[in-house]
């Protein structure tokens, strides 16, 4: 079966890319929240999934309603 390659939104983050680690106080004592990027897409957003012919025309399809309708 032939599958074809596509970029998602990170499981992961969300398509954030980073994450919130904890939270920190800066030099001026203000206190923020310290990111560091997602693990799982290395800061993208992204991550790589695979998709066969059947689901890539759906997908298409899909898009192709949406776009008719605006």
């Amino acid at each position: 079966m032939v599958k074809i390659q596509i970029r998602i939104n990170c499981l992961s983050c969300n398509g954030q890319a980073y994450v919130p680690v904890g939270e920190e106080v800066s030099s001026t004592g203000v206190k923020y929240i310290r990111h560091r990027p997602c693990f799982v897409c290395q800061g993208s957003g992204k991550q790589t999934h695979w998709i066969d012919l059947v689901e890539f025309r759906r997908m298409l399809t899909t898009i192709a309603a949406e776009e008719q309708e605006t």
